[in-house]
């Protein structure tokens, strides 16, 4: 008998420890490097914090903000990164959040000067009070590890100006309930909602980390309809984990992934 339950809890783990290898071939092994591609300009420097990257804007007013916060508690990398132009986190005037997975959100309590920002249907899933929902975290943990209070709630479609910056949300729930995408310096940055592969093409919300895998695909449908306007004057498109296509290669694999995923 205790052999038995042994060998079936054996099979078990061989199982999960499969699934979690395909899953981390998947997002790595068929994407693009993080940070690869075009660089962004606009003052916009890319901070490589491990597996994440966060985004780091230099500011008219001499200030500092941030799309993300990295994957290190500590803020390493990107407090190396303000020094290297002479600044601190003190001078860390906004942090936007495109969701809160710890790879994301775990240096963002370093920067208390500044106004953090994410879509208002996040706001629980980022203090902790709610759980992420997806297969992964209720394996590894259900709740945000790195609990944060966003003092700037946002609705879709907002404009937020900070230090001559203007920055555009839009809501894509489907990674996380509240994930975000950002428009900014003609740059779209896609956090999570979708990565690119080495084939230049969209790859949609992966299922293990994601709370609702087909609102994640409707929400880029909907995304696609309200960037339409302004289509031209996206210069980059730009994912978390795996790197940058020009504007034009972007939106056009935006497009094929929505045909592709009616």
């Amino acid at each position: 008998m205790f052999k038995t339950i042994l060998k079936v809890v054996g099979v078990i783990l061989a199982a999960f420890v499969l699934l979690i290898g395909g899953t981390i071939f998947y997002i790595f092994g068929l994407n693009q490097k993080p940070r690869s591609g075009p660089d962004l300009g606009h003052g916009i420097t890319q901070v490589a914090d491990s597996i994440a990257t966060t985004y780091l804007f230099q500011l008219n007013d001499g200030k500092v903000a941030l799309i993300d916060a990295g994957n290190d508690p500590t803020g390493a990398p990107i407090l190396a990164a303000l020094k290297a132009i002479g600044k601190t986190a003190d001078d860390v005037e906004a942090v936007f959040i495109t969701h809160a997975h710890p790879d994301h959100d775990a240096g963002v309590n370093i920067f208390t000067k500044a106004k953090v920002y994410a879509m208002k249907e996040e706001v629980e899933v980022a203090s902790g009070k709610e759980a992420y929902g997806s297969p992964l975290s209720k394996v590894l943990g259900p709740t945000n590890p790195h609990p944060f209070h966003v003092t700037n709630p946002l609705v879709d479609q907002q404009v937020v100006e900070v230090g001559g910056l203007k920055v555009t949300a839009y809501a894509v729930p489907g990674h996380t309930p509240g994930s975000a995408v950002y428009l900014a310096r003609n740059v779209l940055f896609l956090g999570d909602a979708l990565s690119i592969g080495k084939n230049h093409k969209m790859r949609g919300p992966v299922f293990l980390f994601s709370t609702d895998v087909k609102q994640g695909r409707t929400s880029i449908a909907e995304l696609l309809k309200k960037l339409e306007p302004r289509f031209k004057e996206i210069e980059f498109v730009t994912s978390s984990h795996s790197g940058t296509l020009t504007g034009e290669e972007g939106i056009k694999a935006i497009q094929d992934f929505v045909v592709a995923n009616p």
